[in-house]
C-alpha cells in the first residue's frame, strides 16, 4: 500500500490532539462560564438552570438521530443534484425530529413539572433542542466539505458573545428565564449566520423529501442516535432522575456541577477516540490482531491515567479545601473527590467504544450502554423507595452503570477477537496498581497520602510506556 495513504496510530493520535486543541477554547470557556455563573447566581440556582438545560441536552441525540455523522461521511461522494436531495432530506428530518423533541419537553414541563419556575425554564429551553439540532446540521455541512475552520471562527465568536452577554445580565440580577431567553437568542443568531454563510459560499439547503433517503437516514442513524442518547442518560439524564426521585432539591446544584465535570471529560475523550477510527478501520492482513494490540495497550494507559488522577483528586481536594476559606464550590468539589473512582469506568468505556465500532460490533456498544443505564436507573429508584436517595447515590448509580458498560464492551471485544489481555505485559501491572489504589480507597484519610506518593509516579511511568507502545502500533 502507498505510504501516503496509510494511517498509523501515531498520526491518528496527533490528529486527535489537534482536534482536541481546536475544541480546548470551547471547553475552557465553558468551564469559566460555569464558574462565573455560579458566582453570580449561586449553586442552587445553577442547579435549577442546569436541570432545565439537561432536558434539551438529553434529547438532542434523538433530534439528530445520527444524521451529523451520516452527512459528514456521505455528502461529498455524491453528485451536485444528489447532494441537494441528500442534504435537503436530512434537513427535513432534522426539522421534524427537532420539533417533536421540543414538543416533548413542552408536554413534560406542563404535565410533570410541579414548580412554576422550573417549568418556565424548560419551556424556554424547549426551543434549544430544535435550534441546536439545526446548528449541528450546519456544522456537519461545513465539516463534510473540509471547511471546519470556517465554522470554528463563527462558533468561537458567538460562543464568546453568549458567555459575555449571559454573565453581564446575570450580574444585573436578571431572572433565570431571562438568561435562558438570552442564551437561546444567541443560538438562533449563530444558526442564521452560519446557514447564510454556507448558502453564500457553497449552496443553499432547502427542505426536500426522498422516501428512500429518509428511510436510509432513519435506519443508519438509529445506532448512533440511540447510543448517544443512552450515554447522555448516564450523565445529565441522572440529574433529571434525581430531581424527580429526591425528597428535596437543595442538593441539585452540587450534583449538577459534578455531573458537568464528568460530561465535559467524556465529550473531550470522545473527540479524541473518534479521531482514532480511521486508523482502527484501515485495511490490514491482521486486523483483529491490530485491534487486540490497540485495545490491550490503550486499556493499560486508561487504567494508569484513571488511577493516578482519581487518587490525586481523592487525596488533594479535601486537604486543599480544609486550608482555604469556604466557597460555594466546596460541596461539589468534595463530591468529586469522593467519587473520582468513576474516572476508571469512564476512561475504560472510551477505550472499547471505537474498537467495537471499527470491528463492526456497534450493536454491542448499544447493548452495553442500554444495560448500564438500566442498572443505574433501577438503583436510583430502589434507593429512593428506601428513602435514602442522597447526592452520593447518584454517583454510585453512575459509577455502577458505567462499570457495566465498560465490562460488556470488554466482553464483546474479547468475543470478537479485538481484545486479548495477554497481548501486552503492561496490562497486568496496571491492573495490579489499580487494585492497590482501590484497596487504599476506604482508608484514604490515613493511608492514601503515603500510597499516593508511591502509586501516582508508578502510574505515570507505566502510562508513559503504554503511550509509547500505542504510538508504535
Amino acid at each position: 500500500m502507498d505510504k501516503r495513504h496509510s494511517l498509523t496510530f501515531d498520526l491518528a493520535l496527533w490528529n486527535g490532539a489537534a482536534l482536541a486543541l481546536a475544541r480546548s477554547y470551547h471547553v475552557g470557556l465553558r468551564i469559566v462560564f460555569i464558574y462565573l455563573l455560579v458566582e453570580q447566581i449561586g449553586v442552587q440556582a445553577y442547579g435549577f438552570y442546569a436541570y432545565a438545560q439537561s432536558w434539551y441536552v438529553l434529547l438532542l441525540p434523538l433530534a439528530a438521530w445520527g444524521g451529523n455523522e451520516l452527512l459528514i461521511s456521505g455528502l461529498i461522494s455524491r453528485s451536485d443534484d444528489e447532494q441537494h436531495r441528500f442534504a435537503g432530506t436530512a434537513l427535513t428530518l432534522r426539522l421534524a425530529l427537532g420539533a417533536a423533541s421540543g414538543l416533548l419537553i413542552v408536554v413534560i414541563a406542563l404535565a410533570a413539572e410541579t414548580r412554576h419556575d422550573l417549568a418556565l425554564l424548560m419551556l424556554v429551553f424547549s426551543q434549544a433542542v430544535f435550534v441546536r439540532g439545526l446548528i449541528g446540521l450546519v456544522t456537519s455541512l461545513f465539516t463534510a466539505r473540509g471547511r471546519s475552520i470556517e465554522w470554528i471562527r463563527l462558533s468561537v465568536f458567538f460562543m464568546t458573545l453568549e458567555v459575555v452577554l449571559v454573565l453581564w445580565f446575570a450580574g444585573t440580577g436578571a431572572a433565570l428565564y431571562e438568561l435562558a431567553l438570552l442564551q437561546t437568542l444567541v443560538w438562533w443568531a449563530t444558526l442564521l449566520t452560519g446557514a447564510r454563510f454556507y448558502a453564500a459560499r457553497y449552496a443553499p439547503v432547502h427542505p426536500r423529501w426522498d422516501t428512500g433517503l429518509a428511510g436510509w437516514f432513519l435506519r443508519e442513524g438509529a445506532l448512533v442516535g440511540l447510543a448517544s442518547f443512552l450515554i447522555l442518560a448516564l450523565t445529565p439524564g441522572l440529574l433529571l432522575a434525581y430531581r424527580y426521585l429526591a425528597p428535596q432539591l437543595g442538593d441539585l446544584g452540587p450534583v449538577a456541577l459534578v455531573l458537568q465535570v464528568f460530561l465535559i471529560l467524556q465529550q473531550f475523550l470522545t473527540l479524541v477516540t473518534n479521531a482514532l477510527l480511521p486508523a482502527l478501520e484501515r485495511p490490514s492482513g491482521n486486523r483483529s490482531g491490530n485491534l487486540a494490540g490497540f485495545s490491550a495497550t490503550a486499556l493499560s494507559l486508561a487504567l494508569c491515567a484513571a488511577g493516578a488522577l482519581s487518587m490525586a483528586l481523592r487525596v488533594v481536594i479535601p486537604r486543599v479545601l480544609a486550608s482555604l476559606d469556604p466557597t460555594p464550590f466546596d460541596g461539589a468539589l468534595l463530591l468529586l473527590a469522593e467519587h473520582a473512582w468513576i474516572l476508571v469506568p469512564v476512561l475504560v468505556m472510551q477505550v472499547f467504544q471505537p474498537v467495537l465500532i471499527a470491528s463492526g460490533r456497534g450493536i454491542g456498544f448499544l447493548t452495553a450502554v442500554a444495560s448500564g443505564y438500566a442498572l443505574a436507573l433501577a438503583y436510583m429508584v430502589l434507593v429512593s423507595a428506601a428513602g435514602t436517595l442522597v447526592p452520593a447515590a447518584v454517583f454510585h448509580a453512575m459509577g455502577m452503570g458505567m462499570g457495566v458498560v465498560a465490562a460488556i464492551e470488554l466482553l464483546w471485544c474479547w468475543r470478537a477477537g479485538a481484545f486479548d489481555p495477554r497481548d501486552r505485559t503492561g496490562l497486568p501491572v496496571a491492573a495490579a496498581l489499580l487494585a492497590a489504589n482501590g484497596a487504599a480507597w476506604v482508608a484514604a484519610e490515613t493511608v492514601s497520602p503515603l500510597l499516593a506518593a508511591i502509586l501516582v509516579p508508578l502510574f505515570a511511568v507505566l502510562g508513559w510506556r503504554q503511550l509509547q507502545l500505542l504510538r508504535a502500533l
